[in-house]
């Protein structure tokens, strides 16, 4: 199915929705969103559609949609990717402000309208039960919406999976590492300036092990080889003496 098909996504009014997010911690019950590789031999357990709601459902869902639709929303939905599924749920459930408010952050304070598209591909209303249940999640599991809903946001462009694309908690801030190299006041030479406009020099006196030393003797924490790397990064070389390079620049 090609996303963004009319066959199954409807466009609320923009008044009713509030927002959107990724919601990388929501899978449901039988399997997850992103799942490892089954051991070879093993099928990897799928996305099943559930039991609809019943016949004493007030919004009589299932005279609604026959078995056969509901299997059609149920395969579309599950040959969606990651973003496809998220922006599903943005078009399908809407938000609405309750009558009586009970508080800031309540859950009490909103209320979601869920809606599917009949054979005739014409929304109609459905329960929670009935909406979760058909696309395979557990019918009492409403993390998918409530994290889909959660906040606002201006640019639909978040949709994309955001799984893998957070910094890793031990990574190094490399900003202090780069202003204890300035500190040694690397330069451009005389001849640098034509020759290698982009290089700058320190005394040959001066060199990554003595610099590493004594960053590391203030308190900071790196390892040899990060320090060097940044170094090579800020493109600065060793020479004798600053006067050694402009002489060697003239005849």
């Amino acid at each position: 199915m090609a996303f963004g098909s009319d066959d199954l996504f409807y466009s609320a009014p923009n008044t009713t929705l509030d927002a959107l997010v990724a919601f990388p911690h929501f899978a449901p019950a039988t399997a997850p969103l992103s799942s490892p590789a089954a051991p070879e031999g093993l099928a990897a357990p799928a996305l099943e559609m559930r039991d609809p709601c019943g016949q004493k459902c007030r919004r009589q869902c299932t005279a609604k949609f026959s078995e056969e639709r509901r299997q059609e929303i149920w395969s579309s939905y599950r040959a969606m990717d990651f973003a496809e599924k998220r922006m599903f749920v943005f078009h399908s459930v809407s938000q609405l402000p309750t009558a009586r408010s009970c508080g800031a952050g309540s859950r009490r304070g909103r209320s979601f309208v869920y809606r599917l598209k009949d054979k005739d591909r014409v929304p109609q209303q459905v329960c929670k039960t009935f909406f979760l249940a058909t696309l395979g999640y557990h019918p009492t599991n409403d993390s998918l919406v409530l994290s889909v809903m959660r906040r606002e946001i201006g640019n639909v462009s978040n949709l994309r999976d955001q799984r893998g694309r957070h910094a890793p908690a031990n990574k190094l801030d490399m900003q202090p590492v780069y202003d204890h190299i300035e500190s040694f006041h690397p330069s451009v030479s005389h001849c640098g300036r034509v020759q290698a406009p982009h290089c700058r020099y320190l005394p040959r006196d001066i060199t990554v092990k003595l610099m590493y030393a004594d960053y590391v003797e203030k308190g900071n924490r790196c390892s040899y080889e990060t320090y060097r790397k940044a170094v090579k990064q800020k493109n600065i070389s060793f020479c004798k003496t600053r006067g050694d390079v402009r002489s060697a620049c003239w005849p």
